[in-house]
């Protein structure tokens, strides 16, 4: 006879797929519903509700695509990748790479980017958080870093991401119809960070140049050696500034 467990475990595997596991059919109850009956009401509820837990994580995939559409892709992929830990926040990580593989997605290009940009604002909310630079503390500190003595490094809650597509603009657009429809004509390269304050996540578009020198910071360069880097491709970027700008929005941990 097999262990609790083992029927816990089938139960789990015939709930996240189409198919029926026959030898579990014949141990549940008919009791005026066939087995078949009973299991599709509960996949349809488990995965109904995993369908919900995805599209909150992507909220902007209905309003742009449809509901019928985001629904559809949502329960395609919960088939395919079932959970695989407790903690549902980090389920669907890799959603935006799901899509962008899908031949029916291929009418919105853009939805992979913004599922991409959504899941940098589900990370950064969950981020750890860290001492970071602030327009507070950041005077006490800047003599170690000009010194390089002191090594400062991307928060945590930071996450860059590069789109064919102004998908800040995009989404404005899908939640408000008054907003002007973006030029979606993808022939220009789009920058967007992704920061958090306190529990404020924010999102910018930033420039080539700023994009740049965050990724090499992210890839281990040292702000000076980022910066060096930096102006060797854009001369006229604007470091001051955008130091000022990203101390502000807790970008910079140490």
């Amino acid at each position: 006879m097999p262990l609790k467990f083992d029927y816990q475990q089938q139960m789990k595997d015939a709930l996240l797929s189409n198919h029926d596991d026959v030898a579990l059919m014949d141990e549940i109850c008919a009791d005026g519903l066939s087995a078949a009956q009973r299991m599709g009401i509960y996949r349809h509820n488990v995965v109904g509700g995993l369908v919900e837990v995805l599209l909150a994580r992507y909220p902007t995939l209905v309003p742009l695509a449809g509901d019928d559409f985001a629904r559809g892709m949502a329960q395609r992929y919960i088939l395919a990748h079932p959970p695989q830990s407790a903690n549902l926040n980090d389920y669907a990580a890799d959603y935006a790479a799901f899509l962008a593989a899908q031949d029916e997605a291929a009418e919105f290009p853009f939805l992979s980017g913004i599922a991409a940009l959504e899941n940098l604002e589900h990370l950064a909310y969950y981020a750890a958080f860290v001492p970071c630079l602030t327009l507070e503390n950041v005077d006490g500190f800047l003599p170690r870093i000009e010194a390089q003595d002191l090594t400062v490094r991307l928060n945590p809650a930071v996450g860059l991401l590069q789109s064919a597509y102004p998908l800040r603009d995009l989404r404005a657009y899908a939640e408000d119809n008054n907003c002007p429809a973006p030029d979606m004509s993808g022939g220009t390269p789009h920058y967007f960070m992704v920061s958090r304050r306190d529990f404020m996540v924010e999102s910018h578009e930033i420039s080539a140049a700023e994009f740049a020198f965050l990724n090499a910071v992210a890839e281990g360069a040292d702000i000076h050696r980022a910066l060096e880097q930096t102006l060797q491709n854009a001369p006229d970027f604007d470091f001051t500034a955008s130091w000022q700008k990203w101390v502000e929005h807790h970008v910079f941990a140490f």
